[in-house]
């Protein structure tokens, strides 16, 4: 590149050849700004990838319980205890109900 007149020109464009994945770039100058523009054979390249690349994913899910405020056995014991106190005590006022029915 050099500079004629207050402006870049190109002096001498060296061939290059084009490579495997891209083809070979073109360069201007447009408003004092050097441009090079390239293009890849993108679809090409994404295509081998898929093809040379295969995986597979397993997701596993692992679920793990964890109980808060499990009763203990001394808790459980009280609740049955106190189920049966109840239907006791129902059997009871059930039979004085009874014995006052037929006294009065």
């Amino acid at each position: 590149m050099e500079c004629i007149n207050g402006k870049v020109k190109i002096k001498e464009v060296t061939q290059s050849e084009a490579g495997r994945n891209l083809k070979s770039p073109k360069v201007r100058i447009e408003d004092n700004q050097l441009k090079v523009d390239c293009e890849a054979r993108a679809q090409e390249l994404l295509a081998q990838y898929k093809n040379t690349l295969s995986t597979t994913t397993t997701e596993i899910v692992i679920t793990k319980t964890i109980e808060v405020n499990k009763l203990t056995f001394w808790q459980k014991a009280q609740i049955w205890a106190g189920r049966i106190f109840l239907v006791l005590l129902l059997l009871v006022l059930v039979s004085w109900y009874l014995k006052f029915k037929k006294i009065i």
